[in-house]
């Protein structure tokens, strides 16, 4: 099957699809994209759209993108993205569309009328819609699109390399942290500072790692030297994916104060390397957390909140251990990219051959439901 993504090629996630399609499933896979890829795909034929320009946004592309499919002729397009490449899949009228949502409003920021509009335009005109979680799926509805062409079940990550450390226990080594999450204002970073500089009173050795790049990662510094933990911190700025699976493997608490998210692969990752999860209190966090008995749960911007979960469970291995092993069993059997993928490509070669009606369910052993949302709700 001849498949077009279009999709950021610099972003990780956009170049696991496009990869796995080609290496695991032999699709001849071409990717469209007004980011370059920086390094080269594998696989993978690259196919650049031009460069965004700022007012028009992804609209300007359009005539590229419906040039690209008239000369590729693709079995099926995939647009990673509903406002972005969504939208520019949409415009330029390229069938059978798979549209992958992501983030949890679906349309950011949720109060922009914009992009709302945007929204319900490609949702309206794609023909299959795939979503992380139900948290998700509840704003696709909402977003005006017909509930019966949304697939819901999670991205996945690759359980062969994010696994857990056989060597821990450790204890000899100081208490590690860890954030792998973009260093932008909106995700929060300043609530995880704070709260290290509380639970260094108790942990005096320990170290907060904080992988990544993004504007806020100067200030971030600035702000640890006048709450007297730079000593505490480290950013290393972007790492390997061998070295981040280190980190990952080494780290006794992950931390992430992101306020929304879909379904944060980060955390998957993080889950199944055995670190202990303290994260935001929103929907898509408690699809797979039970406070207290897998990781926390903390209100966004209460940095005693985050000290107290994170102090809770660097004074409690016993607990950790249990829940590694917990998180470890959930995440190979609900989030295997292997597995998660397969289904996947079952469902967009239903949708090449017979259309909607013929893309089958998700299994029921890897629906995510949200546990307070009903079936019913998905539709108000």
């Amino acid at each position: 099957m001849r498949i077009l993504f279009l999709g950021e090629a610099s972003s990780v996630y956009t170049r696991v699809w496009a990869e796995h399609f080609a290496a695991a499933f032999g699709h001849e896979v071409h990717l469209g994209s007004l980011q370059d890829p920086g390094t080269a795909l594998r696989g993978v034929t690259f196919h650049p759209l031009g460069r965004r320009m700022a007012r028009l946004g992804y609209l300007a592309a359009i005539p590229a993108a419906r040039a690209l499919g008239r000369t590729l002729k693709p079995d099926l397009t995939v647009a990673y993205r509903v406002t972005s490449y969504g939208v520019l899949a949409a415009g330029a009228g390229l069938h059978p569309l798979a549209m992958a949502a992501q983030g949890q409003y679906i349309a950011w920021p949720p109060h922009s009328i914009m992009k709302r509009l945007l929204a319900r335009y490609a949702l309206a005109r794609a023909d299959l819609v795939t979503s992380w979680g139900a948290h998700m799926t509840r704003n696709i509805a909402r977003l005006g699109c017909d509930i019966s062409k949304v697939r819901t079940l999670a991205y996945g990550i690759d359980v062969d390399h994010f696994c857990p450390d056989p060597d821990r226990p450790r204890p000899n080594q100081p208490p590690r942290l860890l954030s792998t999450r973009a260093m932008r204002h909106d995700y929060n970073l300043e609530q995880i500072l704070r709260a290290l500089a509380e639970v260094a009173r108790a942990f005096p050795h320990v170290v907060w790692t904080a992988v990544g790049e993004g504007p806020e990662r100067g200030r971030l510094a600035v702000l640890a030297e006048r709450l007297g933990i730079r000593a505490n911190v480290e950013l290393p700025g972007r790492v390997s994916f061998a070295r981040l699976v280190e980190l990952l493997r080494a780290a006794d608490v992950y931390v992430s104060t992101v306020p929304t998210d879909g379904v944060s692969a980060s955390l998957l990752e993080a889950m199944a390397c055995g670190a202990w999860p303290v994260v935001t209190d929103n929907e898509a966090n408690r699809l797979w957390i039970r406070p207290g008995v897998t990781g926390d749960l903390v209100p966004v911007h209460d940095a005693n909140a985050a000290a107290r979960a994170i102090a809770g469970a660097l004074s409690d291995p016993t607990r950790a251990k249990a829940a590694r092993e917990a998180n470890l069993t959930m995440v190979r059997e609900r989030a295997c990219l292997s597995r998660n993928m397969a289904v996947i490509d079952r469902m967009f070669r239903a949708l090449v051959e017979g259309g909607i009606s013929r893309v089958p369910p998700v299994p029921a052993d890897l629906q995510v439901p949200l546990p307070s949302l009903q079936s019913e709700n998905l539709k108000s």
